[in-house]
């Protein structure tokens, strides 16, 4: 996901943010919308259903797109606020 054609990549720690800015509100929908269905099993099962769900949807779907929306910051072009400042003006244009 990181590393670009030149074999640069990014610092762990950008690396980090932007799989955490993907991964939160995924897991926090998952959690509101199946974790009534889900509270009575126990531990393991449990884990591994929200693991097997949640997986493919973040590798194929939401970290290439987080990596999309932070290609900049990753890259050192912007610092990550000018980056959501950009973003939420050209929503309200």
């Amino acid at each position: 996901w990181f590393q670009e054609a030149t074999g640069k990549t990014p610092p762990r720690w950008k690396q980090a943010i932007a799989i955490w800015l993907a991964f939160f509100p995924v897991s926090l929908a998952f959690q509101w919308l199946a974790g009534p269905f889900l509270v009575h099993l126990p531990l393991l099962p449990k884990v591994m259903f929200s693991t097997l769900a949640l997986t493919p949807l973040m590798v194929f779907l939401f970290i290439p797109l987080s990596m999309r929306l932070l290609g900049p910051w990753l890259r050192g072009e912007t610092t990550l606020l000018e980056q959501l400042e950009r973003r939420l003006h050209q929503r309200r244009a």
